[in-house]
């Protein structure tokens, strides 16, 4: 069983608007991407950034509770090993049950460790959530001129995955 103290000291964390997710949400805005949706409850997970329309899951997950391997701040308290070993284990099966779903879903999902928010590599890691947007959007800009040359009758699809280019003589 968990001491009075451990319980009040839980209770006290917070779920959404921790110092880690503020500063990501800062650093998105101050890169150009706003318009996010906070804690979306329309996907599993429930993402704590999720831009819909572009299918982008952010998970801002602090080292201790989600036991981030190989860091620092993953420990282990020395008391009560057995229910903190169950705890990490069930919060570790949940983020990555999370994650294959809405990958099968088409969503990209990016995970941002608190250690990642550093001071020393805050930059690097805003570089490669914006990198990551980016990305998303240079895939949606190609579907979406393969759909509009497909509705013109330049690009006949012949198989899902492959696109046969059909020449319109009145184009030459």
């Amino acid at each position: 069983m968990v001491s009075e103290a451990t319980r009040k000291s839980m209770q006290g964390n917070k779920r959404s608007n921790t110092k880690p997710e503020l500063l990501v949400r800062k650093e998105l805005r101050a890169a150009g991407y706003p318009g996010y949706r906070l804690q979306w409850n329309r996907v599993p997970g429930h993402p704590d950034i999720a831009y819909p329309g572009r299918k982008i899951a952010i998970f801002v997950n602090g080292c201790f509770w989600h036991h981030h391997k190989g860091c620092k701040y993953a420990t282990t308290p020395r008391s009560n090993i057995e229910y903190w070993h169950n705890k990490f284990e069930t919060n570790m099966a949940r983020d990555k049950k999370d994650k294959a779903i809405l990958e099968d879903m088409g969503w990209r999902v990016v995970v941002i460790w608190e250690c990642e928010l550093k001071k020393k590599k805050l930059a690097g890691t805003v570089e490669y959530v914006v990198t990551e947007i980016e990305e998303t959007d240079r895939l949606i800009a190609a579907e979406n001129a393969r759909r509009q040359a497909q509705r013109d009758g330049i690009l006949h699809v012949v198989h899902p995955r492959r696109w046969h280019v059909v020449w319109q003589v009145e184009d030459f």
